[in-house]
């Protein structure tokens, strides 16, 4: 992987773009955000009746090896000619998202895209923003309640990606879920009336499960995308390879999803390479749950527990079926871990050193149990029958 040696705007004196007749004034006071294939910039718009209102722009500007140079004097891009196909996918993305709205399709789902001009010799995407932040942001400042109430209408979000239909009748899958890409919704009566929570900012990512055929490349971020999607970009001519992504391809947002919530959880620390989760973290759970809420119930960490091993799972085949079932299982943990309800919890504390009664048939059993000469050996079972 490169190191991000991308020069923003700003480190190059740019206060304000034009891009179509129209001056964006760029806000220097919220940090750059750098994906895969673009810088994305916090601005204002001043429209036609002098009101201004925030956008995003999304500047076209690819991670690859000798990507500092590429920035010019003026603040232009010099972009190699071997990036035309990636342009043309970023281009693209914009033509998708007209392509949602028109048809009407997950219109409260995702943020509209108003135009993608080519200027300064890259393409600049103008989205618009709704009031709220990013979830890298919002999700090292939330209660443990408060993020899974979030991710359970992410996954319902994504769940109607999954089940839309354009003209052809071709699902969609994300395919780059990662916190930088999930708009979290400021709390306000339109968004409680529809139970809104957020909204996904990436469209550029977006593809139809049914032609993935025709696809060479998908996009993705290390760290939060599945392993069949790394093998397909590794592998793109693998028909094989191809017919069964196109059965499971929505089961790759699970595992992102899934790898959203490990870094909730740890802090920062994402899914280790190569995409097999050592079951390490499981001994570590416990105690960073209990940093994050103090009297969580232990039935809640098993839940939890086991949200993370299946979504995380190697195997597509292995994760759920749908996304109605991980809305369904964050709803059972919801339940159990919400702040305005009162736990009762077990203060007892089982001493092993102390059992009383017993004593002398228990240290009997455990001669039994570990003496090699008896049939048997070590690692029988035993069923002890009695009350207590």
């Amino acid at each position: 992987m490169y190191q991000d040696a991308r020069i923003s705007l700003f480190e190059c004196g740019c206060k304000q773009i034009e891009l179509g007749g129209t001056i964006y004034l760029l806000d220097d006071s919220v940090a750059v955000s750098r994906g895969s294939s673009c810088l994305v910039y916090y601005a204002w718009q001043t429209d036609t009746e002098g009101l201004s209102r925030r956008v995003l722009l999304k500047e076209f500007y690819p991670l690859t090896e000798g990507c500092a140079g590429w920035r010019q004097d003026d603040s232009s891009l010099l972009l190699p000619d071997g990036l035309k196909s990636r342009m043309d996918r970023f281009l693209n993305s914009y033509e998708r998202c007209k392509e949602l709205f028109n048809e009407d399709i997950l219109n409260q789902y995702i943020v509209q895209v108003q135009s993608c001009p080519k200027v300064n010799g890259t393409a600049y995407m103008v989205v618009d923003y709704s009031s709220g932040i990013t979830m890298d942001k919002y999700m090292f400042t939330c209660s443990l309640f408060d993020f899974f109430k979030t991710v359970r209408n992410l996954s319902g979000v994504l769940g109607a990606l999954h089940r839309s239909r354009n003209q052809n009748g071709k699902g969609y899958v994300h395919m780059d879920i990662k916190p930088g890409n999930i708009l979290v919704l400021s709390i306000n009566p339109e968004h409680l009336e529809t139970r809104e929570l957020c909204r996904l900012l990436d469209t550029d990512s977006f593809i139809h499960k049914e032609s993935i055929h025709s696809e060479r490349d998908l996009s993705g971020t290390p760290g939060y995308t599945a392993p069949e999607v790394m093998a397909f970009s590794e592998d793109s001519d693998n028909f094989l390879l191809k017919e069964d992504f196109r059965e499971t391809g929505e089961r790759a947002d699970m595992y992102s999803l899934g790898a959203v919530i490990y870094e909730f959880i740890f802090e920062g620390e994402l899914p280790e390479a190569p995409y097999e989760i050592c079951h390490s973290y499981e001994d570590r759970l416990e105690a960073y749950l209990q940093k994050k809420s103090r009297y969580i119930p232990y039935k809640a960490i098993s839940l939890i527990r086991y949200l993370l091993k299946r979504t995380l799972a190697k195997d597509p085949y292995d994760r759920y079926e749908s996304m109605s079932e991980i809305e369904a299982e964050i709803g059972n943990i919801l339940k159990l871990i919400d702040d305005k309800k009162v736990q009762i919890l077990d203060n007892c504390h089982r001493n092993p050193d102390k059992i009383l009664g017993r004593e002398q048939k228990i240290l009997e059993l455990r001669q039994k149990l570990t003496d090699p000469t008896l049939q048997g050996g070590p690692g029988r079972v035993v069923i002890i029958t009695g009350i207590g």
